[in-house]
């Protein structure tokens, strides 16, 4: 169980990471002042998800 959880986060972060680079408008603006982030888009919500 807990590999095919492990396997659906991955291809939920790959698919999410490969959307996002064929589609950088869809990407929300991020400021260059103030603190950098530590978390891709893509992997923010493949953590998400997994946690559901």
């Amino acid at each position: 169980m807990i590999a095919d959880l492990k396997s659906l986060a991955t291809t939920l972060y790959v698919t999410i990471d490969d959307a996002i680079q064929g589609h950088p408008e869809w990407v929300p603006y991020r400021p260059k002042i103030g603190i950098t982030p530590k978390l891709s888009y893509a992997e923010l919500l493949a953590l998400a998800h997994s946690k559901h």
